[in-house]
């Protein structure tokens, strides 16, 4: 066991590495709305303050409990770095494989691996080292680390998973093209981790991702929440068991790793089975997200929101916005909210302002525009 100097609290290359993950993801979040938009939905500087105050919080918190409850982690440094290294080669196949479960499910597994291999290979001193760090790797340990974050990232989604929400388009299995939401969040979470040589210092990530066609934003956001937790409460419950039964560990293993995945797997696919809701219908132009500053956005129009009528006139598309403004000196808008209470808002227009208003606005629903043109004929 290693023990670190607080004088090398931060020089560590992990720690570098946690709080730049943000960074990359926010970055890349903000290029593609420019590259797609011409402006951005998430102003980047409030958005990774906000994202590392959070993950900041969360590990303040945890690491108070853990010196509280007097809890002790038996970890080494070699499988400290066994973790990041296999979150660094993860990541590589995108950023909701950067939470460090999937890496504790593959240290552990090869762990499982070793224990079935009835020999220790020739190896020099180096690959030894890593070889006992397998054989010998604390797993129960580190699947209790994993279900305390994870009952932690139920909270950061439940407050605030639909921060990275990007807007999509998603073939629904009626093979209509639809618009809906993809989340992805990543929060670094620093822990002081209380070990038998003193504490030590390191850093975790979660990561978060959900596809949404047919819920509003904080329902589904709510609903996240709710699975996360169950998830951790599942893990939670098997960690307990497997203190009377140790071959319940090997079972948390394979839970940890098919609950993870399989969770986002199975949601992605009913959300492709469910009524879209992020259309414009005969009800009106859907608002699918507002430009910050924006003249929709002084006028208080959110994602959600049904624009039925502008200037008396019924629009059902984004183009039927620009035909209006193009002519007129005011808008005055007939909305509906998510609840679908009526509301009636107006403002002048003036020479710089978006004639599209800063809404961006959902695809028209192809089976009704096809109904009309065969009505038409």
């Amino acid at each position: 066991m290693l023990h670190l100097n607080w004088t090398t609290f931060f020089a560590q290359p992990w720690w570098v590495l946690s709080f730049c993950y943000p960074l990359i993801h926010i970055t890349l979040l903000n290029f593609r709305e420019r590259n797609r938009w011409g402006s951005s939905l998430h102003p980047p500087i409030p958005y990774l303050l906000r994202t590392y105050c959070l993950g900041i919080f969360v590990g303040a918190v945890l690491s108070g409990l853990f010196s509280l409850f007097s809890v002790t982690f038996p970890f080494t440094l070699y499988e400290f770095y066994l973790v990041w290294l296999f979150t660094l080669i993860f990541s590589i196949a995108g950023m909701r494989f950067a939470c460090f479960s999937y890496a504790v499910t593959c240290c552990g597994f090869l762990h499982l691996l070793i224990k079935l291999i009835p020999f220790v290979p020739d190896l020099s001193t180096f690959y030894y080292q890593w070889w006992k760090c397998l054989q010998q790797f604390p797993l129960r340990n580190w699947l209790w680390l994993v279900a305390l974050l994870h009952l932690c990232e139920a909270f950061l989604v439940r407050i605030d998973g639909s921060s990275g929400k990007q807007i999509i388009e998603q073939k629904h299995l009626n093979q209509q093209i639809v618009n809906g939401f993809y989340f992805s969040q990543v929060w670094p979470i620093p822990l002081l981790l209380p070990t038998p040589m003193g504490l030590f210092p390191c850093p975790f990530l979660l990561s978060f991702s959900d596809l949404n066609l047919s819920r509003t934003i904080r329902r589904h956001q709510r609903q996240s929440g709710t699975i996360y937790f169950l998830y951790a409460t599942g893990l939670v419950c098997l960690l307990i068991l497997s203190s009377f039964y140790p071959i319940i560990t090997y079972a948390a293993l394979f839970f940890t790793l098919i609950g993870h995945e399989g969770l986002y797997q199975w949601r992605c696919y009913q959300e492709r089975k469910m009524t879209p809701l992020f259309i414009s219908n005969q009800k009106g132009l859907r608002v699918l997200d507002v430009f910050p500053h924006s003249p929709a956005d002084d006028m208080g129009i959110r994602n959600g929101d049904i624009l039925f009528r502008l200037n008396g006139e019924t629009v059902r598309t984004i183009d039927d916005v620009t035909t209006i403004t193009q002519k007129a000196a005011y808008c005055k808008l007939e909305v509906l909210d998510e609840e679908l209470d009526h509301h009636n808002l107006q403002r002048p227009l003036f020479e710089n302002d978006p004639y599209h208003l800063g809404m961006i606005g959902a695809i028209a629903d192809q089976s009704e525009e096809d109904e009309q043109k065969e009505q038409s004929i």
